[in-house]
């Protein structure tokens, strides 16, 4: 049986929850930063990378004491700190004394799922917060008191803690002592056209409305920035799913994403294949795609005919006549060097995956 099962959850005021609610007390305008000793977070009100966007030394100020949730007032990014760090300006600092990295995972997810009510015209002020209730696991006490579980949480965030670094054990491809030189190769312009040899709307195509019932099992990929751009999943439907191994755009958002398996798409999504595709090689096309498309916006959508007309760049070797062609090889032989990086970096975190 879960945790989760287990716990009483019940609604809480934010300030009944943590002991202090209060603004970043070492905050810096990026312009201001100055170089010091030490390496510390710089938290932002960015909603990637745990909010941090950069490292910097120590400033005139001490920074921000570890083991704390920041929340950002114009993006409502939440995330848990748990190292000191320095801040850029309106960043809200939440903390307990019985707060732990497993109790904090908890307090995140319920946070994200309240600030969802505000928005850039109605930040996350002070005062909002203040008045604010959250869903935690809670204790109610002989006189009718109610206090936050904090045994409780703690056993729910390490459980799935154990859970991640579980599907991160089945998710990795590679091996912590595997090779991952990087091979010189030589990178040129190309035509998405002449990269790709199938490019268009993703066949098997149908929006959430018209998505008939059963067991899910095949990724809807639709235009959303999240998840790979799968919303959901969805049973089979009368119409066979397009094949695997293939590169999805996202017409309205620019989202680009690898699709290892069947899958079915959206209005507006479409897919790039090539025979020579593999999961290797299609990291850096993504990454040479996302770049090539920033040009894009919604009052200018990479649409078919723009991205026809678009080039990225790619690595290139000559043929026996002397022209340059896509080198696939060694584009892969990059691809897995970098998944090596990527997931040995995990291993700090989550121990040896080998």
């Amino acid at each position: 049986m879960s945790v989760l099962e287990t716990l009483d959850f019940q609604p809480m005021l934010i300030t009944d929850v943590f002991e202090s609610v209060t603004a970043s007390k070492a905050w810096y305008d990026k312009n201001k930063i100055q170089p010091g000793p030490g390496s510390y977070p710089y938290v932002s009100r960015s909603r990637l990378s745990n909010g941090n966007e950069s490292v910097v030394g120590f400033q005139d100020l001490p920074p921000n004491a570890g083991n704390a949730i920041t929340i950002g007032v114009d993006t409502q990014s939440v995330f848990y700190q748990p190292a000191p760090f320095y801040t850029s300006v309106k960043i809200q600092v939440l903390r307990h004394s019985r707060m732990t990295t497993a109790s904090a995972l908890v307090l995140v997810a319920v946070l994200r799922g309240q600030m969802m009510k505000f928005q850039w015209g109605n930040g996350v002020s002070l005062d909002r917060l203040r008045v604010s209730q959250i869903m935690v696991p809670s204790i109610t006490n002989a006189d009718g008191t109610v206090e936050p579980d904090w045994g409780g949480m703690d056993r729910l965030g390490a459980e799935l803690l154990d859970q991640v670094i579980t599907h991160t054990h089945s998710a990795r491809a590679t091996r912590v002592a595997g090779d991952d030189t990087l091979p010189e190769l030589r990178f040129e312009p190309m035509f998405i056209t002449d990269v790709f040899e199938g490019y268009r709307q993703a066949p098997a195509w149908l929006n959430t409305n018209q998505v008939s019932g059963g067991a899910p099992h095949y990724p809807h990929v639709t235009n959303t920035a999240r998840g790979n751009s799968v919303a959901s999943f969805i049973a089979r439907q009368e119409q066979a799913p397009n094949k695997g191994n293939a590169i999805t755009i996202g017409i309205d958002t620019q989202v680009v994403a690898y699709q290892p398996v069947p899958f079915y798409g959206a209005t507006k999504v479409f897919e790039l294949r090539n025979p020579s595709l593999n999961e290797d090689n299609a990291f850096v096309l993504m990454a040479s795609l996302r770049q090539a498309i920033t040009k894009f916006s919604w009052g200018h959508k990479a649409s078919s005919a723009r991205l026809q007309a678009t080039r990225i760049m790619v690595p290139v070797v000559a043929d026996a006549s002397g022209e340059d062609v896509v080198d696939w090889d060694g584009m892969s032989a990059y691809g897995h060097a970098l998944r090596v990086r990527a997931e040995r970096s995990l291993t700090p975190v989550l121990g040896d995956l080998s």
